[in-house]
C-alpha cells in the first residue's frame, strides 16, 4: 500500500523509501493493532525487518 503503489522515481531515493516505511509503520501501530489486538506492537527496526522477510517471499 504505502511503497507498492508509489511512482518509480520515489523508489530511486533512499530517503523517500524510508519516510514511506516510517508511514506504513506509524499505520500499523495507529490503525492494525487498534482493529486486531492480536496483533503486537513493533518497533520500526522489527517492522521493517518484518517487511523485508515478507516482500523477499512475495
Amino acid at each position: 500500500r504505502f511503497v507498492l503503489n508509489v511512482p518509480k522515481e520515489d523508489l530511486e531515493s533512499f530517503e523517500r523509501i524510508l519516510f514511506l516505511l516510517e508511514c506504513a509503520h506509524w499505520f500499523y501501530e495507529d490503525n492494525s493493532l487498534e482493529n486486531n489486538p492480536s496483533l503486537k506492537s513493533l518497533s520500526f527496526k522489527d517492522f521493517t525487518t518484518i517487511s523485508k522477510i515478507h516482500s523477499l517471499s512475495s
